[in-house]
């Protein structure tokens, strides 16, 4: 991600420089930074990534996939940070607002409803997890199989929810 970063904000600016900064590729762009200051432990730029792309939903006038990831990394990144309270109700707007905008057969609603398990497992909350896991779960096997990342976080995930071992 280090080698990533200076190419990535390159594209940002190029965006920036055309006036094309509410479109989906600059939002994506601004995700793909984000994700990788979050892996390098860059917990707030990321963050502050995640709000400037979740601003230009305002701006488009509705939610969007790319704004959507935005949100979800936004909720992921509060957990990272210590406010699983915070996350938790941004993952109660997201979840039902991601189903109304991309649908519950987009690849976003059960990895997005994986990770709101995992906001639910840190409150203790083990059988809202995994309400949602016994959608996720199937549907991430579907779609990408038992030995995909993905697939395994959330089958992890539901071990912890049914109290099985797992950190």
């Amino acid at each position: 991600p280090e080698e990533a970063e200076p190419i990535q904000r390159e594209v940002l600016a190029a965006f920036e420089a055309l006036g094309e900064t509410a479109t989906p590729q600059y939002i994506g762009n601004l995700n793909i930074l984000g994700s990788g200051l979050a892996r390098m432990g860059r917990l707030d730029e990321a963050l502050a990534l995640a709000e400037r792309a979740i601003a230009i939903e305002a701006e488009i006038g509705a939610p969007n996939q790319d704004t959507l990831a935005a949100r979800n990394q936004h909720a992921t990144l509060q957990l990272r940070l210590g406010r699983p309270e915070q996350a938790a109700a941004e993952y109660a707007e997201l979840l039902p607002l991601t189903e109304a905008t991309v649908g519950s057969g987009h690849v976003h609603y059960p990895n997005f409803l994986s990770q709101a398990a995992e906001v639910d497992l840190a409150l203790g909350r083990r059988d809202a997890a995994r309400t949602k896991l016994e959608i996720a779960l199937p549907a991430l096997t579907q779609r990408f199989g038992p030995e995909h990342p993905r697939t395994r976080e959330a089958a992890e995930r539901m071990a912890r929810a049914q109290g099985q071992s797992g950190g």
